[in-house]
């Protein structure tokens, strides 16, 4: 998970390199002045006066621009302008070649500042309701190089202003704006790469006199909404910082609660017990145990085999070493052994469920019709009879004792959960984005960590939650306050993970770091090897349900023959070949073994056809 992390940190720094890689430097772009006039029809014509310094011999200048630009034209003003009010008809124009919607202008550069006007039509932007038209648009989204003392004229079709004629910017940086002779005047001192300037104009719906209506609707209302939208933009560094107090208190807090209950954290390790005390330990549990502890409480399909081995070392069963009925090689036979002694619920129910064979010598399977290919109802079928055990197994005592729910976690998570719900709720409202999408984004965020509280706090939901918190504050305006906010969030994070949900009782936590030593040591080969074939075999099991068969068979090869005479010790006669059998890759992958299987005789091959699997 923190690899996923480490990559959704750095995609938005790379993408910033990349972004700032393409910037020109080729030349700059020391004036403009932007003159554009709204027809009668909506259509926008514009006309634009750039004035160029080149620092090389550049004979080209791209313009990228939106895609609802037509008739771009660029011509050399013959001298020098103060603005883009020009006639262009006795101008020759610029070759200009178009790839998509970038326009690249030739000329002779000659290292002399130069003056380019250039002129299009906008087509669609402007939308004619029934009372009010909607003019929505900025001229610097596609911008690729700074540009500097910027002057921008818009004329509505009328080329008069009313009182029901109104502009917005939709920006945090907001110029100055004039509204004069007719005309809406801004000025920028300085436009980034980074910086569009979105506006939005309104004005009367019968200055279009020539364009049908699009929308057949009312829109002044809106007028409420944008300057409600222009109260937030003005107001957002004041309205955010105003809670910076809130959000580093409630850093302060988590931080000093959470380090306290990471510190004095249950499951802790205590004491230097010693390696081999550790081990021994492990190696006295049962394998079902282990396996279940190693989960942190759960079992899955393949700890089946831990159950086989818990029946094996307790007596109940003996395993063998017979011919395969797939192949030329050989499998494991699990025969259960005869006894009256009486049987746990979750014994007996294993025992119908996977020992469906029969011969003289018993009730059994083979391990290899835990992998054979069948039809996809078996699937339900074994999933149905997994469950059932599991529930079985589960409400023995020491598996029911095994841990408790970790209370001071809880109360921490649930916490944290409603502080930040609490502190994003007040940064999204605040923000300027649109009530429409205010409201979706709190709705969500509400419903998501209510259902996190009602699954008490699991530590996956938690991720996801802080997560997305995180990736969606990063598009708040930024602030002070959101900076320290993303800090929380991460703090949050982070100590939710660290904490333990749940808490192991004094044995259990022994297992456990038994459990991480012995599996460390299986992947370095530096387990210390039993003194006899009993204990090997033994330890064989206990690295199959780690999943450390491999690493463990290995050091098998170091066994003397003559300690594998005093007895059958089937696990151990080709160490490699039972690493591969016991693989939980190839093992469980959908198996399913029929509880109503006819019964027959073993020779070799089974014969009964009970036995079946996918």
């Amino acid at each position: 998970m923190w690899k996923i992390g480490y990559v959704l940190f750095l995609l938005p720094i790379l993408f910033t390199l990349v972004s700032c890689s393409n910037k020109d430097n080729s030349f700059t772009i020391d004036d403009v002045d932007i003159q554009a006039q709204i027809a009668e029809d909506g259509t926008i014509h514009v006309k634009e006066l750039y004035s160029y310094t080149f620092n090389d011999s550049n004979q080209k200048v791209t313009r990228q621009m939106a895609s609802n630009i037509e008739n771009f034209q660029a011509y050399v003003a013959s001298d020098r302008l103060e603005n883009a009010e020009v006639k262009t008809a006795n101008l020759e124009p610029l070759k200009v070649d178009k790839d998509h919607e970038e326009y690249h202008v030739n000329f002779v550069s000659d290292y002399q500042p130069k003056q380019i006007i250039y002129s299009y039509t906008i087509d669609g932007a402007v939308t004619k309701h029934n009372d009010m038209a909607d003019f929505s648009y900025s001229f610097f989204d596609t911008t690729q190089t700074d540009l500097h003392n910027v002057t921008v004229n818009l004329y509505t079709p009328s080329n008069q202003l009313s009182d029901d004629t109104h502009f917005f910017f939709h920006s945090h940086k907001q110029p100055s704006q004039k509204k004069t002779d007719g005309r809406i005047h801004y000025q920028h001192d300085l436009v980034s790469q980074s910086e569009s300037y979105p506006f939005r104009l309104l004005f009367p719906a019968n200055e279009l006199t020539s364009r049908p209506v699009d929308q057949a609707t009312n829109i002044k209302n809106v007028l409420v909404s944008e300057s409600s939208l222009q109260w937030r933009y003005q107001n957002i560094e004041e309205n955010f910082n105003s809670k910076t107090w809130l959000v580093v208190i409630s850093m302060i807090l988590t931080l000093l609660a959470g380090f306290g209950l990471f510190y004095f954290r249950p499951n802790k390790k205590k004491g230097t017990t010693l390696k081999e005390a550790l081990l021994s330990s492990m190696e006295k549990t049962d394998p079902l145990l282990v396996k279940y502890v190693d989960n942190d409480g759960k079992l899955a399909e393949e700890d089946v085999i831990a159950g086989v081995f818990s029946l094996h070392q307790r007596g109940l069963i003996s395993i063998s070493d017979v011919p395969s009925e797939l192949n030329a090689g050989n499998t494991f036979r699990f025969t259960w052994r005869r006894s009256q002694a009486k049987l746990a619920e979750s014994d007996q129910y294993l025992k119908n469920w996977l020992f469906t064979n029969q011969d003289e010598d018993g009730a059994y399977f083979l391990l290899e019709s835990m992998a054979t290919p069948n039809k996809r109802k078996s699937i339900k079928t074994f999933n149905q009879n997994f469950v059932k055990w599991r529930q079985l197994v589960e409400e023995q005592p020491p598996f029911k004792e095994v841990n408790s729910p970790y209370l001071p976690y809880h109360l921490f998570s649930f916490s944290l959960v409603l502080i930040t719900l609490g502190l994003l709720t007040y940064f999204v409202f605040f923000d300027v984005w649109s009530r429409g999408i205010q409201y979706s984004v709190i709705t969500f965020f509400t419903i998501f960590g209510s259902i996190v509280l009602f699954f008490k706090c699991h530590k996956v939901l938690m991720a996801i939650l802080f997560a997305e918190i995180f990736l969606l504050s990063v598009f708040l305006s930024m602030t002070t306050a959101t900076a320290l906010f993303l800090v929380f969030i991460i703090i949050a994070g982070s100590l939710s993970f660290l904490i333990p949900s749940s808490k192991y009782k004094s044995g259990t936590n022994e297992l456990q770091i038994a459990i991480k030593l012995a599996k460390k040591l299986l992947k370095t080969n530096h387990y210390p090897m039993g003194n006899t074939a009993r204990e090997i075999q033994k330890q064989m099991q206990y690295a199959i349900i780690l999943q450390e068969e491999n690493k463990f068979a290995k050091n098998c090869s170091s066994i003397p023959p003559t300690l594998l005479k005093s007895g059958n010790y089937p696990l151990l006669n080709d160490p490699r070949h039972t690493a591969s059998a016991f693989d939980a890759s190839l093992l469980l992958t959908g198996p399913f073994i029929d509880r109503n299987g006819a019964r027959g005789k073993f020779h070799g091959k089974d014969t009964s056809g009970g036995a079946n699997a996918i």
